[in-house]
């Protein structure tokens, strides 16, 4: 394959991957990372309100949720974004700027309980989650007593159905041009859902795990976005 048959849009690219994914698009801001569901509802400029950090403002916002919860008696001087959200394509319509995808979980869950052996693993799972915890024996996730100490909303162990699924979240940031130390840092984060009902051996796998979204963007949230 030459390098002009690479794909570059994500819909070629997911073609070429052969892989259909239930994708929810939404209109965003790579700064403040402020969400939008479509481009009929969003705004012209991004309207997102947030805290400046003085001592590095591009890099941290603190998001004001609703400005009807913010009390008339408080001080703080929050600021607009006010960032263009659109561009204009060929002076014929705008498209959005910058745009945010995360997949439906239950539409990836269909297939994955599709596939041979998932269920069984399940299973056999949620038969090790019954066993008594023991300190002396913990090699993974299911041999915690947190594990085995996690009630339902019934309140009897939740990990112990084969059908009540656990996962935990996971964000890593790379640099997609390597760790130089000269030259422009460049982050680019991923969220991911790690299936922690299944075995371990298979958690691994990438095609059990969930990919929630690529965060847009030259840098990675702050911890205060994540939270």
């Amino acid at each position: 394959m030459t390098i002009s048959n690479i794909p570059s849009g994500i819909q070629a690219v997911i073609r070429w991957l052969q892989i259909s994914p239930c994708l929810q698009f939404f209109v965003c801001f790579s700064q403040c990372f402020a969400l939008y569901p479509n481009e009929d509802q969003a705004p012209d400029s991004c309207s997102n309100s947030y805290i400046p950090n003085n001592e590095n403002p591009k890099k941290r916002f603190t998001i004001r949720s609703n400005q009807e919860d913010v009390p008339n008696t408080c001080n703080t001087d929050f600021v607009v974004c006010g960032q263009p959200l659109f561009k204009s394509n060929k002076g014929l319509c705008c498209i959005p700027i910058c745009q945010y995808a995360t997949q439906d979980l239950f539409h990836w869950i269909t297939h994955l309980f599709s596939r041979p052996t998932i269920e069984e693993a399940l299973e056999a799972c949620a038969e090790r989650s019954k066993l008594c915890y023991n300190p002396h024996l913990v090699q993974d996730i299911k041999d915690s007593h947190i594990w085995k100490e996690f009630l339902g909303p019934n309140g009897e162990q939740f990990t112990s159905q084969s059908g009540n699924l656990v996962f935990g979240i996971f964000t890593n940031a790379i640099n997609p041009y390597g760790n130089r130390q000269s030259g422009k840092h460049v982050s680019v984060t991923f969220i991911l859902l790690i299936f922690l009902s299944l075995p371990n051996q298979l958690r691994r796998l990438p095609e059990n795990t969930f990919l929630v979204g690529v965060v847009p963007g030259q840098q990675e949230p702050s911890v205060d976005l994540f939270n």
